[in-house]
């Protein structure tokens, strides 16, 4: 039997859901605007007097007003007295309003799925409720129907009768848990009119077979009892504990059926990360510091224990306690656990889960994650680690709920469209289509340095103000502006991150730079070092210093090529102040070993040439040729190292495509006519060439040519290329692409898509088109503007976003992250799309 959590209810989820897993995504079983229900209980024989209407004479229950501690916390389990959502309009006496029925919970066990409706409003027939799927699993939004019978949902019929349920569980003997909160939390009149209880019933006849009333001395209230555990042996049924996280009170509870007990845990595992609380989902921005929400089970092991995962729900790490901890009931009165519960690790930014269900076929967790509106995995067996985590009912089948709730609670839902959503799809084929996401890795709301270039101490740069943007009323002259300091391009070598900033504004200290990874690397905003040193990179003290860099390379003779463009873009002031130049550093000596001034007759001003590609053998160093697209005058040009000569290659699919060049990035609609920008170079054939692929930016598709042809400078001046140069296929609608690289371990291209402010990819072994075009990520929140990606030699992807859209033409929010760098292995990044 499987682990009881095998419900992964979420609260809201959409498309990104689908795009998770290209090969086996999550399949939409049914979907409602507005639920239904085959008893409304607006006629009913048992109903009396005014249904669904709380008695006034029970106590009405205030967040923290008989808890132990004092509570001034907002969780998922709280309406915003600010917030009307349509309560003042509700009628007290009707047994049903259809738009206060809000889904929360999925349980599926042999032809019936479960589906429970809190009672957070007025106007709910019934909390408990099933759908028959014999019966109707063809409907698209069936009603439900309400379970075990209508009565049993009639709280104010009987204090023997169901209050408000939020989630269900399947045992290994065949009987659904579940907690009833014995709470109406209505707006404004919250009452807990019964204990919170227990219910354990038999799905062989549909009886109740235990209800356990939760001494107030456990848990004063029920609002923070959303979800339950059962651990117990099918041929033990009375030997059955189940595990009730407190998301409010943040405990812990343990449940013992045979002694019919009850204990209570406190850990600080169990509160929720003050980091995490922020949330921003289905276009609502709230905080939410709900604790310890959902617990799972993991496997057994050779003594017989199993580990018991747990997490809050603010928060993104992962905790662990064996349940021989919890089972024993002199442990819960311990002052001090020592190591018995224990954090795991980290599942990485933005991975805060509602519920987790383990699976034993596959010994993977699967979680419900809120903020990327989807369902992430992790492989039990390898340690937690942003690294290893991938962005169940008894046939091995996950079913997840989808439900709206933020816009539920603090806007209004759109009654018009789909609001209620369910989902399922078999463990073993949503771990095999499992798609690891980009990790970010650092993120800055501006950009600083260690060297400002103001003659100040580099060591105590933090204490200085910094100057601002040049409307804030600082001065927007000198050596640091920190508003204008933009980066772009991004290149990883050994414990060395090359970020570039290029003179696209004053106030700019230097244009190359790289972040010690030894030094700086666990800093979520780390300063800038300039390279090789900040001398060079005065532009205004030496004709032989650098200008302004967009993006760097390295080769596989380990130095670094970068193309200066010797020009000042200053707005209303470009200055094409020295000639455009390619360099070459040794990275074992940081070491200028070349500087090759581009003569007038190949460009006339450099503001086009943003990135530079090498193709050498390590071997044969001084062979190197260098291919630098001109995204302005849309052309290629191609440097020989050892000849110390530049020639220049003119094609028509150089230029920008006219149906391609509208964008919409970062909420500004735009027109970039931006021609050819990338060049890749493909595997080492048997003959010894290689394909060079390219496109312009204001495209959609790709390009190829081999580099026997760029190489024979010959070539440029033919009027006529015949064939050498071939267009290879669309990648499809609005996958305009900035930068790309081809990864050797994988035989894939990978792509910084602008339009989908994410990452795509192409196997090259496959056709090029849009069947064949994969999406690895896309988070158009936080990756706005992929602005470089690059693949270094251990196959990690590493990609800069820097919002240069806002930047160009509105205005940055200095008080929120503007500029982020990711990573992600190759071999990783593939998984779950069409190029794996």
């Amino acid at each position: 039997m499987l682990s009881p959590q095998l419900l992964i209810p979420c609260l809201i989820a959409g498309l990104q859901l689908l795009s998770k897993a290209e090969a086996d995504p999550m399949i939409e079983v049914f979907k409602w605007k507005q639920m239904d229900f085959y008893n409304r209980g607006d006629g009913h024989s048992v109903l009396t007097g005014r249904p669904d209407r709380p008695s006034f004479s029970a106590p009405v229950v205030f967040p923290g007003r008989y808890s132990r501690r004092k509570r001034e916390t907002m969780t998922s389990r709280d309406s915003p007295v600010v917030i009307n959502n349509r309560v003042g309009s509700d009628d007290p006496n009707a047994p049903y309003i259809p738009y206060n029925n809000v889904p929360m919970g999925t349980t599926h066990f042999r032809g019936r799925l479960f589906v429970t409706m809190p009672r957070r409003r007025v106007g709910i027939p019934s909390t408990l409720n099933y759908i028959d799927l014999a019966k109707d699993g063809l409907d698209r939004s069936p009603k439900l129907r309400a379970y075990p019978n209508f009565e049993l949902n009639q709280f104010n019929a009987s204090a023997e009768n169901l209050v408000s349920v939020y989630r269900t569980s399947v045992d290994a003997c065949q009987r659904l848990w579940f907690i009833d909160t014995g709470m109406l939390e209505y707006p404004n009149n919250r009452q807990q009119i019964r204990l919170p209880s227990i219910w354990v019933v038999d799905l062989a006849t549909d009886r109740v077979l235990k209800r356990f009333d939760i001494p107030e001395s456990i848990a004063e209230t029920g609002r923070g009892l959303a979800s339950i555990t059962v651990d117990v042996q099918a041929g033990k049924c009375d030997e059955a504990y189940a595990y009730i996280p407190d998301l409010v009170y943040r405990r812990l509870y343990v449940y013992h059926l045979r002694n019919d007990r009850m204990w209570s845990f406190e850990h600080n595992y169990f509160n929720f990360d003050p980091l995490s609380g922020d949330l921003s989902i289905g276009g609502q921005t709230f905080r939410w510091d709900d604790g310890i929400f959902s617990v799972t089970l993991g496997a057994h092991k050779p003594d017989g224990s199993r580990d018991v995962y747990f997490h809050p729900m603010a928060s993104t790490h992962e905790f662990v306690v064996s349940n021989r901890v919890l089972q024993q009931e002199s442990n819960a009165g311990r002052s001090d656990h020592g190591n018995d519960f224990r954090v795991l690790g980290s599942r990485g930014p933005s991975t805060q889960s509602t519920m987790h269900g383990y699976d034993p076929r596959t010994g993977v967790i699967f979680f419900a994650e809120i903020q990327k509106n989807g369902v992430g995995c992790w492989k039990t067996s390898k340690p937690i680690s942003a690294e290893n985590y991938g962005t169940i009912d008894e046939e091995g089948t996950i079913w997840v709920m989808s439900n709206s709730m933020p816009i539920f609670i603090y806007s209004t839902l759109d009654t018009n469209v789909y609001n209620f959503r369910i989902w399922k799809q078999k463990a073993s084929l949503a771990k095999r289509g499992t798609v690891y996401p980009m990790i970010e890795v650092f993120k800055w709301k501006q950009l600083d340095f260690l060297n400002r270039g103001d003659n100040s101490d580099p060591h105590a740069h933090h204490s200085r103000p910094c100057l601002k943007t040049p409307d804030s009323g600082a001065s927007n002259s000198g050596p640091f502006i920190q508003y204008n300091n933009v980066p772009q391009g991004v290149t990883h070598f050994r414990g060395r991150l090359f970020i570039t900033t290029p003179r696209r504004q004053e106030g700019i200290p230097s244009t190359l730079n790289y972040i010690d990874l030894a030094r700086d690397g666990r800093r979520q905003s780390p300063i800038l070092r300039a390279y090789p040193n900040f001398a060079l990179n005065q532009y205004n003290v030496s004709a032989e210093n650098l200008v302004s860099v967009y993006r760097t390379s390295v080769d596989a003779c380990q130095r670094l090529w970068f193309v200066d463009t010797g020009m000042l873009e200053y707005p209303n002031n470009r200055q094409q102040i020295r000639r455009p130049s390619i360099w070459v550093v040794d990275l074992a000596t940081d070491r200028v070993l070349k500087r090759f001034d581009i003569p007038q007759s190949i460009v006339e001003i450099g503001r086009g040439m943003a990135s530079i590609t090498i193709d050498v053998k390590a071997r044969n160093c001084d062979d190197a040729y260098a291919y630098i697209p001109d995204l302005v005058n849309r052309r290629l040009h191609v440097y020989h190292l050892r000849d110390d000569r530049i020639w220049s290659f003119e094609h028509s699919f150089f230029n920008f495509d006219p149906l391609s060049d509208d964008l919409n990035i970062g909420g500004q609609k735009f027109r970039w006519d931006d021609g050819i920008f990338s060049t890749t170079l493909g595997p080492h054939q048997p003959d010894g060439s290689r394909n060079v692929y390219f496109h312009p930016m204001a495209s959609t598709n790709e390009f190829m040519v081999s580099n026997r042809v760029l190489q024979q400078e010959s070539n440029a001046a033919r009027s006529d290329h015949g064939s050498d140069f071939q267009m290879l296929g669309s990648r499809g609608s609005s996958t305009q692409s900035t930068m790309h690289e081809y990864d050797p371990g994988t035989g894939v291209i990978f792509f910084a898509e602008v339009q989908k402010s994410g990452v795509g990819c192409w196997k090259t072994s496959k056709p090029s088109s849009a069947e064949n075009h994969g999406s690895v990520y896309s988070n158009a929140r936080e990756m706005i503007y992929p602005s470089d990606l690059t693949i270094d030699e251990e196959g990690t992807i590493w990609v800069m976003s820097n919002s240069m859209p806002i930047f160009v033409y509105s205005k940055l929010d200095t008080n929120v992250y503007n500029f982020r760098v990711w990573k992600q292995k190759a071999t990783r990044a593939k998984r779950g799309t069409v190029c794996q």
